[in-house]
């Protein structure tokens, strides 16, 4: 009883976490002091050409003090990373009707708190003071999560507990960042207002699927506990 009342609580943490990046990064951008990679003199933060990380900047690129939204930002990227550590924590304890979804399982729940570790790591290491460090933790966090999230469709889809929803949840998750990186390789030094908007249009799309689907996926985890 204790172990499943630790279980349910993980996933509503989980649950949380995706709420509270929504608001306060919604929040943090009604602060962001201005300024694009390409345009220091637009003004406040432009949804379709500034990125998450530009949130996250000390000083904004329109070269005014960006604090409040700093740690706003700094807030929301470390509690996702903070509460995902549980849900993740959970998958080894959740798949255990046969030998291979046991080690599956294992590896899913190292990989994935691993991923929330780099994702904490975002917010700790912000792009215009550690450049390089922060795009390695943005990569290291979505590659893990990608890897973390097939290894969940497997052990959904063969788990007759659960709808096909779960598996494809993750399935599509995992092909948006699939995408995202090629997109993110074909426009890597594309510094124009077209290259910018399509990888932080792409961008926003994976982060806000991500977060809907895992309070979803979350919520059916937890109405299977009840």
């Amino acid at each position: 009883m204790v172990n499943n009342i630790w279980i349910r609580r993980a996933y509503i943490l989980s649950m949380v976490g995706c709420i509270q990046f929504i608001v306060l990064t919604f929040i943090a951008m009604l602060f962001y002091r201005g300024g694009t990679q390409i345009d220091p003199n637009t003004s406040g933060y432009m949804f379709f050409y500034n990125f998450f990380s530009d949130l996250g900047l000390t000083i904004s690129y329109s070269g005014e003090s960006n604090t409040i939204s700093f740690i706003l930002f700094f807030i929301s990227i470390s509690f996702i990373g903070l509460s995902y550590i549980p849900f993740f924590l959970t998958i080894s304890s959740t798949f255990q009707n046969n030998d291979i979804e046991r080690k599956m399982s294992i590896a899913c729940s190292i990989i994935g708190v691993f991923s929330s570790v780099m994702f904490i790591g975002i917010a700790f290491t912000p792009e215009n003071v550690f450049s390089d460090i922060h795009s390695l933790f943005v990569f290291s966090a979505f590659f893990l999560a990608f890897i973390a999230s097939l290894i969940l469709a497997y052990l959904t889809y063969f788990n007759k507990n659960y709808s096909i929803i779960f598996p494809l949840g993750y399935m599509i998750f995992s092909c948006l960042i699939v995408i995202y990186g090629l997109i993110g390789l074909l426009f890597f030094n594309n510094y124009t207002t077209e290259g910018i908007f399509i990888r932080a249009t792409t961008q926003k799309v994976v982060i806000y699927y991500l977060m809907i689907c895992f309070f979803f996926q979350n919520y059916g985890y937890l109405k299977k506990r009840t």
